[in-house]
């Protein structure tokens, strides 16, 4: 599944960077003190399971695919606020308050790309295509961290380099939206297509008509040769 795969490289460039650079931002930006700091990561890390129920519940109703852009929208939201709302050291309480959302949002968007890979996995090639999973979760995740980095010396605005992550999850939107399941289930037919054929219990082996004749000759000859 390239497609989708492409998508994971971005969703996992933006959200493992994510809780890094918010660190960077609470106490750059908005002076928050490191023990301010650690109850935020504390809170998202507890609001990861809930985010997770969340997801299992929603995935029963819309499906894993629109359950995957929910999340993806979800994320987009959380940047755009965090940049807008929280400017200023006065907004130091209200940032305590946004771990909730990101930690649900930790909790939606990992089981939710996984689900998806899972469920459209052809069957017979989980272990080679779990090798570029687990590569594509860590193929650009050095990549956001240089981009704020970049535009925060460039511009000297924190806020327009943590606004740019919403650039992977749009990305990973348009690349959702090109995902079809038709593509996934046609390598699956094949793949089950061949393991019913290799799984088919072979003929048994019948014996030549001739030999079956010389056979019948030999046990008739020994009987006369006893009877005799």
């Amino acid at each position: 599944p390239r497609k989708l795969l492409f998508v994971q490289v971005f969703i996992a460039a933006a959200t493992v960077a994510f809780p890094n650079l918010a660190v960077t931002y609470l106490t750059q930006q908005l002076a928050v003190p490191n023990a301010q700091v650690a109850l935020f990561a504390g809170a998202s890390t507890l609001a990861g399971l809930p985010g997770a129920l969340l997801f299992r519940a929603a995935s029963r109703r819309l499906g894993l695919r629109a359950t995957l852009l929910v999340g993806l929208v979800w994320w987009i939201g959380i940047i755009s606020c965090f940049a807008i709302f929280l400017s200023s050291p006065a907004q130091q309480t209200a940032a305590l308050v946004f771990s909730i959302p990101v930690g649900l949002g930790l909790g939606w968007i990992g089981p939710a790309i996984t689900s998806f890979i899972t469920a459209l996995m052809p069957p017979g090639r989980e272990a080679e295509l779990w090798g570029f999973t687990t590569f594509a979760q860590v193929s650009l995740t050095w990549l956001a961290p240089i981009v704020f980095t970049v535009i925060n010396e460039a511009t000297e605005n924190m806020r327009l380099a943590l606004a740019s992550l919403n650039m992977y999850f749009i990305i990973a939107i348009f690349g959702t939206l090109l995902v079809t399941e038709k593509s996934f289930l046609q390598p699956a037919s094949d793949s089950s297509d061949m393991l019913s054929v290799s799984a088919a219990p072979a003929e048994p082996r019948r014996p030549k008509q001739g030999a079956a004749a010389s056979g019948s000759v030999a046990t008739s000859r020994q009987g006369s040769t006893t009877s005799a």
